[in-house]
Order: C-alpha cells, then structure tokens, then sequence
C-alpha cells in the first residue's frame, strides 16, 4: 500500500455494460454489440482507476438502457438482491443490484430519464444523476444524448459523494446544518415532516408534469436516430418491448424543433418558480416498485413520471432510497442529502418491512456490534438488513447453494463473496454483430442473480482480479 493511499484506494466497483472499458466488451445490453473489445477506457472511468479504485465488472442492465425493470431477454433477468418479489429497476438495475447485495462499494450507471434513480430506490441504495456534461460522453454508448449521463451509485450519500469528487475533479464542501435551509416539496413527499425537524423551511411546489409530452416526444426521436444504423434492417435481434418503443418513436424534424421549444419554455418557468428554494425534495419513484416478471410498458410510465420530469428539467438529482433531492448542481443535492441527522430513506412501496439503514447516508459498513466475532469491515460487503440475521454469507450462488453461518432464513443476500465473478463461460465471448448469430450466448450460471453481463472479473486485470480475490479470502479466514 501506498505510503498515502490514493482516494479511492481498494474500493471496488462495476460499471454499466454502456460504458467502455479498454479490453472489456461493451454491448449495450444487446446481441448487436460487443464483438470487439473496446480500445480505449471513457474518461468518466479513468480518473477512478487512477484514484485507487478496482474494477470487478460490467453489470447487466435492461436491452440499450431503455427500460424501468432490468429483465433481460438476453443475459437473463436482474434481481433484487433486498426485496425477490419486486424488479430492481432500470436501466442501471445490474449495477443497483451489485451494490444492495453487498459486491462492490461502488459503481457506475447511465441515466437518461431515470435509469440511476429508479434502481436505486428499488434496491434501497444511493443514486446521482449529474447535469448533462458535467462529466465526458464519449466511450458511453448512447439513447437520448440530450438527456444522457453518467452517474455514480453507493450505499451511502458520504461514498457516492466521495465517487462523484473524484469524477468530476470538484471538492464536493462539508455537508451544513438543514437550518435554514429552504425546502420545496412535491408530489407528497412523505419526508418532508422530517426536513422540517431538522430545522429547514418547507414549502409546497408543483412539478410541472406538463413538461413530459415534449420530453418524450424528443427522448423517442434521438433514440430513433440512435439506432438508424441498426433498426428496423436488424429487427428481429431487438426484444419486443424495445422495438414497440422503436416503431412508437418515429417523428419529423419539424415536431423535434417544436417539442424542444415547448420543453425550453416549460424549463424557464419552472426556473423561476425555484427562486428561493435551495433543494427540492419529491418521491424516486412515480408509483408502486414494479414487480418482479411485470409487463413493462404496463408500469414504465407511472414508475418514471417523476424522474423523467426532473431530467427533463435539466437539473442534477440524488435518489437515496425513494427519497429524491433536487437542486442547481451535483454540490448542492450531495450536501442536503449528508447533512445534519440521517433521513430515513423510503422503502420501495410494495416492498415488505425492514430495518431502517443508516448507512444510506453515512459512510458504508457494520458497527462493531453487527458484525460477526473477529470479522473485518469489508468495502464490498455488509451485515443482513433483516433483524433476524447478522450472519455472512460463505458463498452466493443460486438459492440452493445458499448457507450462512447460523441458518439465515432470509431471502435477500448477506454479506457475498466476491469469488463468484471471477468465472467466465467459455463460450460467453461469442457475439454477432450483424444480426445472425453464430452461437448463441448462453447466461452464465456464475453470473449471480443476473448482475453481470458477459463481461466479468477475468477479463479484468489480473492484478486487480488477484487482489481482490486475495481479499475475499482474508476475509472469510477472519470469520471461519
């Protein structure tokens, strides 16, 4: 170790399967891609790597990040690794995944309507989503790329603050007390209650849901022009839902110019309407956590409206569970989301009961009185959020090759391994770019839960496999 570790130093973490990473396959969540190993890494990772961090793998995700559920015709479906009933959203639901199961401390998501947000609060962790070009596109695959960007996620406000300090090169400043603070609340924001005792002003706003009608119309067209070059000649390579957003996306030049104006002007007023307000504080999710195996065009719409809108308006937003914290920069959302007494953060509705987590907004894991005898704090790992269960999980793997320590009967993931990431499928290379394939690609049985795509550990550098490998070791030394 270095004498003054770097920032990141030994943190672990996934990115999108959008994002390049120099000899990883990037395939946008599709069988059209990912043939050739990417050359180069995007700049939105590089400073990460250079920070310390370790990179374990590429997360699954719903086809070409277009989609609320994370199911996946192709690579298998995502879980959620906190609550098995319910879909751990999307499109970043891979990456949600990954960190709710305790795999990596962080990770990074795309987000064009929602798609950092969504999965965050379906999976009881943390998401920003920045403004657009605070951070580089390129080496991100795109959809929209007028709502497009890269986010970071965590377990904890203090680790995605720490993440998004070292993407974008600014300090993000010591969180101040809520007093004073001046606080708009929309769309019945259940914590409003709880900004008020910390001594914040509160104050009721209107979102301006009218602002969804162009976005869409403008999300649709880019997207459309996105995949020219694919769809429709390659049709029958796209899942259904997919080209049902495809063929509903067709509109002229004309009525792009005319929903970026009506969507410029709805921006201004609202604009105005913010004076004097600080941060916004709404719901993540726009309705019920959708369930897991649910139509999702059925519930795509009601699940996005609120993010969508807040991406529509252009500003940067922290989803901390399903409490969302609007403001004017990345800064200003990470500081109210940090500062003064935890805010419990919403449990996805249709969700089952559990412990409140703290960690949400401090820094990620266990206290001394939660961890098992003679375990060490692992950046990767934390004790089971169910009060039933403060045992680790040994291994992780599909359901019946669960075991813990003192008979957890829990559902969700304690404590993981992260030996599982380090097997490959021989064959999991193989892709087709042009539509006809040559051999299918199998899911790989080692691919947990569905959180990674085909790319994983052993494609990563070997050193970094090692070490972290070497880690997972140590630790279960320490707790046998």
């Amino acid at each position: 170790m270095p004498a003054t570790p770097p920032e990141l130093w030994a943190w672990t973490f996934v990115v999108k399967d959008m994002i390049d990473v120099a000899g990883l396959h990037t395939t946008r969540g599709s069988v059209l891609y990912g043939a050739e190993e990417a050359l180069t890494t995007a700049p939105c990772v590089e400073p990460l790597e250079r920070a310390g961090a370790l990179l374990v793998g590429k997360a699954n995700q719903h086809e070409f990040a277009w989609g609320v559920t994370s199911e996946h015709p192709h690579w298998g479906d995502v879980r959620n690794p906190r609550h098995e009933h319910l879909a751990p959203g999307g499109s970043s639901g891979g990456t949600a995944a990954a960190l709710a199961a305790g795999i990596t401390r962080f990770g990074l998501g795309t987000d064009t309507g929602g798609s950092v947000r969504i999965p965050a609060a379906c999976c009881g962790v943390v998401g920003l989503r920045p403004r657009v070009g605070a951070v580089p596109a390129e080496g991100v695959a795109p959809l929209a790329p007028m709502f497009d960007v890269v986010g970071p996620m965590a377990t904890s406000v203090a680790d995605c603050a720490r993440v998004w300090g070292v993407m974008s090169g600014a300090a993000v400043e010591s969180p101040r007390s809520q007093s004073g603070l001046v606080v708009g609340v929309a769309d019945g924001c259940a914590q409003a209650g709880e900004f008020a005792d910390l001594g914040a002003e509160v104050r009721e706003i209107d979102l301006p849901h009218e602002i969804l009608a162009p976005d869409w119309t403008i999300v649709g067209a880019q997207a459309r022009r996105t995949h020219e070059g694919t769809y429709p000649a390659n049709a029958a390579s796209y899942s259904a839902g997919v080209r049902r957003k495809l063929d509903d996306a067709g509109i002229g030049h004309r009525d792009h110019r005319r929903a970026v104006e009506e969507l410029s002007a709805v921006r201004a007023a609202f604009s105005a309407k913010m004076a004097g307000i600080d941060v916004l504080i709404t719901p993540t999710l726009g309705g019920p956590a959708p369930r897991a195996g649910c139509d999702e065009a059925a519930v795509r719409g009601e699940v996005g409206r609120i993010t969508a809108v807040v991406s529509a308006l252009g500003l940067p937003a922290l989803a901390i569970g399903d409490l969302q914290v609007v403001g004017r920069s990345e800064s200003a959302v990470l500081r109210a989301g940090c500062a003064g007494r935890p805010v419990a953060a919403r449990s996805p509705r249709h969700a089952e009961p559990h412990v409140r987590d703290d960690r949400l907004h401090g820094s990620t894991g266990t206290t001394p009185a939660q961890r098992p005898a003679g375990s060490r704090s692992r950046p990767y790992s934390f004790d089971c959020r169910r009060t039933s269960c403060r045992s680790s999980m040994r291994t992780y793997g599909n359901r019946s090759s669960r075991r813990t320590t003192s008979g957890c009967r829990s559902e969700t993931v304690c404590r993981p391994t992260v030996r599982s990431m380090f097997r490959l499928p021989a064959s999991a290379a193989q892709v087709r770019v042009s539509g006809q394939s040559s051999s299918a690609r199998p899911v790989s049985s080692s691919s947990p839960s569905g959180i990674f795509s085909h790319s994983t550990a052993e494609e990563c550098q070997p050193a970094c496999a090692r070490q972290v490998a070497a880690e997972v070791d140590v630790a279960a030394g320490d707790q046998a």
